[in-house]
């Protein structure tokens, strides 16, 4: 479910991407196992990512609902505003579109639902 999925992959990549984390997604459970180290700030936005991750994938479920990337990301920028930390300019933005471009011609489209 965290990594496996498409969409949530996606949605992995970008929110990485948004917060500038430069990791393998394979090292995900080394990571947050302690056994490949990574810095504070980044361990902190890992743990964002999830956190976002969770609750949105519970929210989908319970209220039976797909899974939206785009909804996922906006509530990932809403976490880290609320933390005070503003992710929301001009070149995060590009950075995303540019993304989502990249990935748009791949089998499946990273903004389509389940």
């Amino acid at each position: 479910m965290i990594i496996e999925c498409p969409l949530k992959k996606s949605y992995w990549n970008a929110a990485k991407t948004i917060v500038k984390l430069d990791f393998n997604i394979t090292d995900l459970w080394d990571i947050l196992t302690f056994r490949k180290p990574i810095e504070k700030e980044a361990m902190i936005h890992v743990s964002d990512i999830l956190l976002v991750l969770w609750t949105y994938h519970w929210h989908c479920y319970i209220k039976e609902e797909l899974w939206n990337t785009t909804h996922a990301i906006r509530r990932f920028r809403k976490q880290l505003w609320n933390k005070g930390e503003n992710f929301h300019g001009q070149e995060i933005t590009t950075m995303y579109e540019e993304y989502l471009a990249k990935h748009r011609d791949q089998d499946q489209d990273p903004n389509l639902v389940e």
